[in-house]
């Protein structure tokens, strides 16, 4: 067996080793044509650019700044969410807007295991132009007002990511209600925390998370009013708590219809709270971060230098959670650049993804989404998923397809890409997430460089990684379009000083060589 075996790997190494000689003679004969028509020059000129400088040259101790400002003039002067989302109607009025995906159907489906899950069926996108979305804003804010809120008082939203969750938060922001945003998957004690902490009396959440909050509505003495985002499939409406004055989200529009006109609310200022963000709560209780207007605007200007020719042609899809910072001010960009936002599900995004009954299309397929924003957990598991496919077709295709990564991999670090091999393997891989990916944008946590240059590959397509806090609203830095580095995270937002401070204790100093 041993012998057998042995033999099976000389096939296969005799086998790939014809591949790469006939490979290697197809690479001489075509490279002229390929530099001509591929100009990699441009590519090496970019190799050489520096993106961030020391503010005060020869002093390390100094701030770090962003070596030139490419940021998008069409933001420019802009103060307040309530004037990026004036701006944007304004400029994009009959463009369509916000995407959703009308629930047909549900199924249930069990698994050899034993678990059973849950099967949509979804039609196709439906959308609302900016105009549209514009009155419904305006609907909602007036809705909640006649409801009893003001501005300044806050109010929370807990629930997934959905076209509804936007739609409130724009109408809050409209009229200087601040948003409390908690993760829908926080425990029980983050949420009466989040709600006690911040004494809302109002809470818009979903017709699934009700049950949770009626079993702690006596621990939030403060709450008066939920407002339920409708689930299409549910069979009943949820059971109201006593007390409590249940409204579905849908009458909010009808009740703005008809409130007093007299109800105004108030026009925001840069400094005014916008968001208190609360954290996933990993590391103990969950903690709000108040968040300005100013701060979330200034952090979409600053990611606009990766959005330089977003435009009508261009979607985005909306999946991660809006309770985390990086999707928030995701959405706001995309928004205030006139790209169509489609919402998804992390349980329907791929035709094969848990969420989605069979034969039916996901969310990716149907949006053709150009833009993307993911985190490194995602994107690990998108490659282990496209490894494993691989390695399940045998040995000798497990270790053709490691070649072919390795080899398209060369040719992109010299500047050159490969549009054979795209046209013949890697556009089934772009066909999983629609085929017109532009940009995955990526943070949260450390991508490796092995999984940056991966998923470029397989993709096709520019993979831009950032860093920032809830606590700087995502903002800090963020590789530029023209970075060609793996495993970093750019450099810093226009408007954005980073510093570096010595660690005597680790023996780190400002003054270190060649890296401080």
């Amino acid at each position: 067996s041993c012998k057998r075996f042995s033999m099976s790997n000389l096939g296969l190494d005799l086998a790939l080793g014809l591949i790469k000689v006939l490979v290697s003679a197809y690479d001489v004969v075509t490279l002229p044509v390929y530099f001509v028509c591929q100009r990699p020059w441009d590519y090496w000129r970019k190799k050489k650019l520096t993106f961030a400088k020391c503010a005060i040259e020869g002093d390390p101790s100094a701030p770090y700044v962003r070596t030139y400002s490419n940021g998008l003039d069409s933001l420019n002067g802009v103060r307040t969410m309530d004037e990026l989302a004036r701006k944007a109607i304004h400029t994009f009025g009959d463009r369509p807007c916000f995407g959703t995906r009308e629930v047909l159907g549900e199924s249930e489906e069990k698994q050899a295991d034993g678990k059973v899950f849950k099967k949509l069926v979804l039609g196709d996108y439906k959308w609302l132009t900016y105009n549209e979305a514009d009155e419904k804003i305006d609907l909602i804010g007036r809705g909640l007002m006649a409801l009893g809120v003001r501005p300044r008082q806050n109010v929370v939203i807990l629930a997934e990511t959905r076209i509804e969750w936007m739609l409130a938060a724009q109408a809050c922001l409209r009229i200087n209600i601040p948003v409390v945003t908690l993760y829908a998957t926080l425990g029980e004690d983050g949420i009466i925390h989040g709600i006690n902490e911040t004494e809302a009396t109002h809470l818009i959440t979903s017709h699934d998370l009700m049950p949770r909050i009626a079993k702690i509505i006596h621990k939030i003495p403060s709450l008066t009013h939920v407002i339920y985002m409708e689930n299409p499939v549910a069979k009943a409406p949820p059971v109201a708590p006593e007390g409590l004055r249940m409204v579905p989200f849908s009458k909010l529009e009808e009740t703005g219809r008809t409130a007093d006109t007299e109800l105004r609310g108030e026009t925001p200022t840069t400094d005014d709270i916008a968001i208190i963000m609360y954290t996933s709560g990993s590391t103990g209780v969950p903690k709000g971060v108040m968040i300005t207007h100013g701060n979330i605007v200034t952090t979409a200007r600053g990611f606009s230098i990766i959005c330089k020719d977003v435009g009508e042609a261009d979607s985005y899809i909306a999946y991660l959670p809006l309770a985390h910072v990086l999707e928030l001010a995701a959405e706001c960009l995309s928004f205030a650049l006139g790209a169509r936002i489609g919402y998804a599900s992390p349980l329907t995004l791929t035709d094969k993804s848990t969420g989605i009954q069979k034969g039916c299309k996901g969310d990716a397929a149907l949006l053709k989404p150009t833009i993307m924003v993911s985190v490194p957990l995602i994107l690990d598991r998108i490659r282990k998923s496209i490894t494993e496919v691989a390695a399940a077709r045998g040995p000798f295709f497990k270790r053709f397809f490691e070649y072919l990564i390795s080899y398209k991999a060369f040719w992109l670090r010299l500047g050159f890409n490969t549009p054979l091999l795209n046209k013949l393997v890697f556009n089934k891989m772009r066909a999983l997430l629609g085929s017109q990916l532009k940009v995955i944008a990526t943070g949260s946590a450390p991508l490796s460089a092995d999984t940056h240059e991966f998923i470029q590959a397989c993709l096709d397509c520019y993979v831009v990684q950032g860093y920032g806090l809830t606590e700087t609203a995502a903002g800090a830095t963020i590789m530029d379009l023209d970075d060609m580095s793996f495993g970093r995270v750019g450099a810093p937002l226009v408007g954005c000083y980073i510093k570096l401070v010595d660690w005597d204790e680790a023996n780190y100093h400002v003054t270190d060589k060649p890296y401080p």
